[in-house]
């Protein structure tokens, strides 16, 4: 593990810090906003910042320097940024024509330092690419990276001293976090400790911008680790004042007799720990969006709001919201979701001896998840997240449906899916439908709740032996009793 700077490894550079909005907002873009699970008020607004822009430059162009002549930045985002103008106008321009080295193009695909790509590219292996700059967040919201941190290790920082550059906002912080707790606790397999959550990419109508900023590096992680941003900040603000050095960026903030004579590091401002309001301009466009809706739509929502409150009457059942996984993407706010853990990872037994668990403690492998959302089928589902392999998934499949599923099909009545339907997502979730209510609408709202009432207690009690050979099978591949990819579900005759 990574403990000091080096130039030689996969590193992530989150350039973040204080500015004060259009409207008179003093901000700091590394802070939570209130209802932004996603940061996006943070993200979007350095997305099309000019001045963000400006800092990002001075970290980029000294890598791709130090890279060669024919490295290249990849630029995943906006197409124009926002441009605080002297008389207070705020003007929109060409991303390409305010960043330094020139823009590759169709016609010069070789003649500059940087090359605009879509969303579809970012995880492409690209050998030319030095530096990524994301300001989306894709690289760790996308749906694969952000339930698996695995796959986000391997896809993200495995790519050959690839350094990421991105804005520093409390969401992307929170997921990184995750991130490095993962790798300090054994980089066991598949983690969902972070939801997903719906996020509108469109980064074209953003109402607030920077006019004044002090944005620097003020998050650097290589190896798993957070390292101080202090030797690279101060060795990127030496090259930017001192353009006529030639000194590489590596060299500065790595060699500990330059950084010593040659840089003056100063502490990164601490986080503030209030969550900031969102901005007025975000909540006047939002507001003028809601008076612009048609009675219809006025309609559709309050009726979809009523049915949202209505669904929390099962948390005194013991669903949750916190687990919510539904096989649609529309709901990741679990507003119209709710989940029963059935089973998760039990704690190793001490005096079963072994070594490490090859399975995380406390991970979520087994619940039902409800899910009434619009524009899809309401429906009660069994998740399985199969730890590894896929070996888990496949054996409970066999088990509940040639063992558990006339019980299940006839306690589930009038509502049962006798199509016995399952389906996958890409980030290794199952799901099978136990129980199907019909068409996407809130007609009927609270007497399906009730009937979820009424049947948890059966469905529990129909579905616990699956939940104790889930259990079994997890002690025993945490044993080492047997490889888990080849592990068979131990049933209760065993």
């Amino acid at each position: 593990m990574t403990t000091k700077l080096t130039a030689h490894a996969p590193t992530i550079i989150l350039v973040g810090g204080r500015y004060v909005t259009d409207g008179g907002d003093r901000l700091d873009s590394r802070q939570a906003f209130a209802d932004d699970p996603h940061s996006a008020v943070a993200l979007k607004t350095l997305a099309v910042s000019e001045l963000w822009w400006q800092t990002v430059a001075s970290v980029v162009l000294p890598l791709l320097e130090a890279r060669g002549g024919d490295a290249v930045a990849n630029i995943g985002g906006p197409r124009t940024v926002m441009v605080p103008n002297l008389n207070g106008a705020v003007l929109r321009r060409r991303l390409a024509s305010v960043l330094p080295g020139g823009v590759r193009t169709a016609k010069k695909p070789t003649a500059g330092k940087w090359r605009l790509i879509d969303m579809g590219q970012m995880w492409q292996d690209d050998a030319d690419a030095a530096v990524v700059v994301d300001t989306w967040g894709w690289y760790w919201f996308n749906a694969r990276s952000a339930s698996d941190y695995t796959h986000f290790e391997e896809l993200w920082l495995k790519h050959n001293n690839l350094v990421i550059v991105a804005p520093h906002t409390h969401a992307a912080r929170v997921f990184l976090d995750g991130y490095v707790r993962w790798v300090a606790e054994g980089r066991y397999p598949h983690t969902l400790d972070m939801p997903l959550h719906h996020y509108d990419w469109d980064l074209s109508q953003i109402p607030v911008v920077p006019v004044e900023a002090d944005f620097r590096v003020t998050g650097v992680l290589q190896g798993g680790s957070w390292l101080d941003p202090a030797p690279l900040e101060a060795a990127r603000a030496l090259l930017q004042a001192r353009f006529d050095l030639r000194i590489g960026l590596w060299d500065l903030a790595t060699n500990d007799t330059l950084r010593t004579t040659l840089l003056r590091e100063t502490p990164v401002l601490d986080t503030p720990e209030a969550v900031a309001s969102r901005p007025a301009p975000v909540v006047a466009r939002e507001q003028r969006m809601k008076a612009d809706r048609t009675p219809e739509q006025v309609e559709r929502d309050n009726a979809w709001a009523a049915a949202a409150e209505d669904l929390k009457a099962l948390d005194a059942h013991g669903w949750t919201a916190n687990l919510s996984a539904s096989s649609s993407a529309a709901d990741r706010e679990g507003k119209y979701s709710r989940s029963l853990l059935l089973a998760a990872v039990p704690e190793a037994d001490p005096s079963a001896g072994g070594g490490r668990p090859v399975l995380r403690p406390g991970q979520p492998v087994l619940w039902l998840c409800c899910n009434f959302q619009p524009a899809i089928a309401h429906t009660v589902e069994l998740v399985v997240a199969p730890p590894m392999g896929g070996w888990l998934n496949h054996d409970i499949s066999m088990h509940l449906y040639f063992d558990n599923w006339p019980a299940l099909e006839k306690a589930s009545e009038p509502f049962a899916d006798t199509a016995k339907s399952s389906g996958g997502r890409s980030d290794g979730l199952s799901f099978h439908s136990i129980a199907s209510f019909g068409g996407p609408n809130p007609a009927g709202w609270c007497d399906r709740i009730t009937f979820i009432t009424e049947r948890t207690p059966l469905w529990l009690s129909l579905l616990q032996p699956i939940i104790e050979s889930c259990h079994r099978s997890i002690r025993a591949a945490n044993r080492g009793a047997v490889p888990a990819r080849e592990l068979p579900l131990i049933t209760e005759q065993d």
